[in-house]
């Protein structure tokens, strides 16, 4: 893995994925490039702009509108649709047709707390199921399968002691299913049930799934291993059933600086066949 110096986003919250009919990454750099620190410190300077990474290259797009934050969201390319949708923490979603968002109206889904509303929020994640080509909501104990007309909700999901508030769910092409990292155990969907798996110990991290090795791959950040201006990685591998610890020279490094982050989305660029993290400092 190596390093590329580039202007562009820079805030502490983002989120990215491939977009295949474009043959670019789409970021929402949705964050704070600028911290106070301290009892009265907080967010000097928020952005909201979408870039586009074409492998050497960021470029801010001129789009006149922007998804809502509303805690964690997730985003992913969705086949049936042929765009980029960014899916909110309350379930609310929006499409990127390659020049600006739309609002995506997805009627009849599970109802999810807004965060901070006083009820209790459920911890949400999404993911897209190439095989079913199906949008997944993944919420304590329940699924709902949204396949571009109706919902469907499945009985079961995941246990309610497993979510964690800064879930994944990456689609698994190589083996068929979906792959969601729990607090204690790794969950896989085959389109039908979850399953649990032993799982090493995994702290918040952030995953994708590369085609040319049809492997989900995960970076965590590896606190023990520090010095005055970053921490290195280390990075796993699922096989399907369970994940091992990949050898890498030189894996990314995290900035010190970067210690009021959300997490480093990472999206695998199909056109290159390289993964890409972005980790900003801010």
């Amino acid at each position: 893995m190596r390093s590329v110096p580039a202007a562009g986003p820079a805030s502490n919250y983002a989120d990215m994925a491939y977009d295949r009919i474009h043959s670019v990454i789409v970021l929402w750099d949705h964050g704070c490039t600028s911290l106070v620190m301290g009892f009265q410190g907080g967010c000097v300077t928020h952005v909201n702009r979408t870039w586009t990474w074409d492998g050497s290259t960021w470029t801010a797009q001129r789009a006149q509108s922007s998804p809502t934050a509303a805690g964690r969201g997730a985003m992913l390319f969705d086949s049936k649709l042929g765009q980029i949708i960014y899916v909110n923490g309350s379930g609310q979603a929006w499409a990127w047709g390659g020049s600006d968002w739309s609002s995506l109206a997805l009627p009849g889904g599970p109802s999810i707390p807004v965060p901070g509303s006083g009820t209790q929020t459920l911890t949400f994640a999404a993911g897209y199921d190439e095989d079913r080509d199906a949008l997944v909501f993944v919420l304590p104990g329940a699924t709902w399968l949204w396949d571009g007309a109706r919902w469907n909700e499945v009985l079961g999901g995941i246990d309610s002691g497993e979510a964690r508030a800064d879930a994944h769910v990456v689609y698994d092409s190589g083996h068929h299913q979906l792959v969601y990292v729990g607090s204690r155990a790794t969950w896989t969907w085959d389109g039908a049930r979850w399953q649990q798996h032993v799982q090493p110990g995994i702290s918040a991290g952030t995953m994708s799934f590369d085609r040319t090795s049809a492997t989900v791959v995960l970076v965590l950040q590896d606190s023990s291993a520090c010095d005055h201006t970053a921490c290195q990685t280390t990075t796993w591998a699922w096989d399907s059933t369970a994940w091992a610890q990949v050898a890498v020279q030189r894996g990314p490094r995290l900035p010190l600086t970067r210690s009021g982050a959300y997490g480093m989305p990472m999206a695998f660029d199909e056109a290159r066949g390289v993964m890409v993290l972005f980790a900003s400092a801010s």
